[in-house]
C-alpha cells in the first residue's frame, strides 16, 4: 500500500472517531465518506465527505516531499442556530485532523499538517443546506518514485 493511502486511511479513522464520548460536540457515526460522488439523501442532517484531489512534490536527494491537499465538506443541518452549530463542528473536524501528527501508523511519514482555509454556506431562503468546505495540507516524505 502507498503512504498516501495510509494517510487517507488514518484520516478516515480520525474523522470516524468524532463523537461526544471522545470529547467532541457531536457524533458523526457512519456518516464519514471518502470521495463520495452520489448525492446524500434529503433525510441526512450531518455528513463529512473528504477527498485528496491535489498533490505537489519536490525532490530532495533520494527523497520526495509531498504536499497533499485534503478537502473536507461538512454538512450540518441540525441545531437551532445552524451557523453556531456548524462552527463548533468545524472545530471538531480541525481537532480530529491534527491527530494525523500523532497517529503511529503514519508518524514516520507525515512531517507537517496545515489548516489552509474554510468557507461556510448557511441555510437561507431557498438554500436548504448548511455546510462548510475546509482545506488542509499534509506534508509527507517518501523515497523517490513513491506515493
Amino acid at each position: 500500500m502507498s503512504k498516501r493511502q495510509d494517510i487517507i486511511d488514518s484520516l478516515n479513522t480520525l474523522f470516524g472517531n468524532i463523537s461526544i464520548a471522545n470529547g467532541y460536540t457531536f457524533n458523526i457515526g457512519s456518516d464519514v465518506f471518502e470521495w463520495r460522488t452520489t448525492p446524500l439523501p434529503d433525510s441526512k442532517t450531518k455528513a463529512l465527505n473528504f477527498w485528496d484531489d491535489e498533490e505537489t512534490c519536490e525532490e530532495e536527494g533520494n527523497l520526495l516531499w509531498h504536499d497533499l491537499h485534503i478537502k473536507v465538506n461538512l454538512l450540518c443541518n441540525e441545531g437551532a442556530d445552524k451557523a453556531a452549530t456548524l462552527r463548533a463542528r468545524m472545530q471538531d473536524v480541525l481537532t480530529a485532523f491534527k491527530g494525523i501528527l500523532e497517529d503511529t501508523d503514519v508518524i514516520d511519514t507525515v512531517k507537517e499538517a496545515y489548516y489552509i482555509s474554510s468557507t461556510m454556506d448557511v441555510e437561507h431562503a431557498d438554500k436548504k443546506e448548511t455546510a462548510a468546505l475546509m482545506e488542509f495540507v499534509i506534508r509527507y516524505i517518501t523515497p523517490l518514485w513513491e506515493i
